[in-house]
């Protein structure tokens, strides 16, 4: 079996789990995390960060009626108009009974099943702090190797998750310039990189999710780092930036056990990839801080 499909297996049983814990500690997060680190060496992946999904895939037991719900769904019929609009009012209400039968109708009528798990996510997004987290590594997992028949899963995972707690209500967009130097001040480099990524990405709501995520910048207060920036050294980082390899591989086979430590190695590596000179500078004015 090729490492991407092994990957995504792990994926597909960390959808399907019963999870009672908190979002930001769900293991699908662990499980992205692993797999974006693991991506740095794809000719020789590691087989202790690859050991370690497998082992996180098998923690939990399953959920077992996803499929019967949704073909319950499809015997009563399909016929009845059904929005978006109507799935964000049932949650919004906390009318989680029937917001499940709506978004089970939508998952029919979607082409890919691909927009109800965005409306999703956008509703997750007015809890940013509780969501955010979880809802982007989620995203992630569900296009990796995308099977559009798995995708109700992962509808299910998200919609479990964002029950577990009222909705906070739509928030107004805020005039936001963002910015990666917006990290300076110790905010807390994790979500941002979250809110980074979700902010540029390519979605079909993404002015929806700027939005939220406007409003979370806004509000949000600066949190000093975990003490892992001990381990990221000035030299490690400099030849990563120009060559890549393995620096942020090893450090995360050190950290396996702590998933915080691991957060926050991966959201650290999203930012010295993809900042420019100026934004490179403040990411290590951070750790010299």
């Amino acid at each position: 079996m090729k490492i991407q499909d092994k990957i995504k297996a792990t994926f597909d049983k960390c959808a399907k789990i019963k999870f009672e814990g908190d979002s930001n500690d769900h293991p699908i997060i662990y499980l992205n995390i692993l797999k974006n680190i693991i991506g740095d060496n794809k000719e020789n992946p590691s087989n202790t960060l690859m050991n370690k999904m497998i082992e996180i895939s098998e923690e939990y037991s399953p959920r077992d009626k996803d499929e019967i719900f949704l073909s319950e769904i499809a015997s009563e019929g399909l016929g009845m108009t059904v929005a978006v609009a109507d799935l964000q009012d049932a949650c919004q209400n906390g009318n989680w009974k029937e917001a499940k039968k709506v978004a089970a109708r939508l998952q029919h009528v979607s082409e890919n099943g691909l927009g109800l798990i965005e409306a999703l996510i956008e509703l997750s997004l007015q809890d940013f702090d509780r969501m955010g987290i979880f809802s982007y590594h989620l995203q992630r997992a569900n296009t990796f190797n995308q099977n559009n028949k798995n995708n109700w899963i992962y509808a299910v995972c998200l919609f479990n998750e964002l029950k577990k707690k009222n909705l906070k209500l739509p928030h107004k967009a805020k005039n936001v310039k963002f910015s990666y130097n917006l990290l300076d001040g110790h905010r807390d480099i994790i979500k941002y990189s979250v809110c980074a990524r979700l902010w540029q990405g390519d979605y079909v709501r993404v002015s929806s999710y700027q939005r939220e995520l406007s409003h979370w910048i806004h509000v949000s207060d600066n949190k000093k780092s975990t003490n892992i920036v001990n381990t990221l050294s000035s030299d490690g980082l400099d030849n990563y930036r120009k060559k890549r390899g393995d620096f942020f591989i090893n450090l995360a086979e050190v950290f396996i056990e702590d998933l915080e430590a691991l957060k926050f190695l991966e959201a650290f590596r999203f930012f010295v990839k993809q900042a420019n000179e100026e934004e490179y500078y403040t990411l290590k004015k951070l750790l010299n801080n």
